[in-house]
Formats: C-alpha cells, structure tokens, sequence
C-alpha cells in the first residue's frame, strides 16, 4: 500500500514535485507548439506579409517566437540535459535571473501590444501616444529597482525557485504590483 502524501519523505516529496514542473512544463511546452503550428497560416497571411517597418509585425513576431525559444531554454534543466546544471548559488541566481528577465521581457512586450490596440481606435492621435508612453514609462520605472535591489535579497531553492521567505515574496509581490496601474492605465483609456 502506498504512503500517503503528507508522511512521504521530505526528498520523495521534492522528486514528486519536481516531476510535476517537469510535466506541467512540457505540456505547457507542447500546447505552446501546438498553437504555433495551429495558426501558422494566419501568421504567414496577417503577419508576415506587412512591412519591418509596423510596431505589430516586429512584437508579435517576438513575443511569438521569444516565447518559444524562452519555453524551450527552460525545459533544459529538467530533462537533464547537459546531466545537471550547477547547483552552487551563483549559477542558481544566474537562472534565475535569465527566467525573470525573460518573464519580464515578454510582459513588456504584451504591454507594448496592448498599447497598440489602445492607441488605433484613436486615429494615432499624439496625446493618447504620449498617455502610454508615460504609462510604459512608468512601469519600467516601477520595475527596474525592484529588478537591481531585491534580486540580490531573494533566497533560492535547489529547484532553482525562490523561497518562500518574507524577502523573496516581498520582491516578487513588488514586481507583480508594478504592472498593474499600468494596465488600470490602459483599460481607462481604452474606454474613454
């Protein structure tokens, strides 16, 4: 009969929970893949065909294809491959960094992609353009110093993965926060 979950041994808990990233990682992977292929004929039809020269053409095709190549980066270390990633602290900080700069950079990226859907029913008039540009310069601002002076603070796992100390979830909290009036910004716009 098996042990219940609760009375497993903390290192069998921490293989199990390691599969379960491993898993929800790749599938999430797979599906990521599966919409690519999926909506490959709109791209090539809606997308590629407009010039280097449209803001949509240049961050759809980054968010799009970031956003793969990023997933995949990510699933190196848990498909042992090479056998295992360092685990000493500055190679575990270096990881962390790469997934919040990547996470971030794709954040910004759907920002810029919201702005553009804000800023076309307006017939590209200049003050809804310097409304957002305020309002992604804003963000940036906000973001940016949690990036520089609480990363340093946060406490990782072996898994790579911050934990869960005050400090840790203070930065983390901080970095969600600094997005949101930014995007309170862009739902009023859009609606006056």
């Amino acid at each position: 009969m098996a042990q219940p979950t609760g009375s497993a041994h903390p290192t069998a808990l921490v293989v199990e929970a390691a599969q379960m990233i491993t898993y929800s990682s790749v599938s999430s992977f797979a599906f990521l893949m599966w919409d690519v292929c999926l909506t490959l004929d709109d791209e090539v039809e809606y997308i590629w065909r407009q010039e280097w020269s449209s803001p949509a053409k240049s961050l759809f095709l980054f968010t799009r294809y970031f956003s793969v190549v990023a997933q995949a980066i990510l699933l190196i270390p848990r498909a042992d491959f090479p056998e295992r990633l360092p685990s000493h602290h500055r190679s575990c900080r270096t990881w962390f960094i790469f997934k919040s700069v990547t996470y971030q950079s794709l954040i910004s990226s759907v920002g810029l992609i919201l702005m553009l859907r804000v800023y076309a029913p307006y017939d590209r008039a200049v003050w809804v353009l310097s409304i957002l540009r305020t309002l992604f310069a804003v963000q940036m601002i906000l973001a940016l110093p949690v990036y520089f002076s609480l990363f340093p603070l946060v406490e990782l796992d072996d898994m790579y993965e911050p934990r869960k100390s005050p400090m840790s979830q203070l930065s983390l909290h901080l970095l969600r926060s600094a997005a949101q009036p930014v995007l309170a910004g862009y739902l009023i716009l859009s609606r006056v």
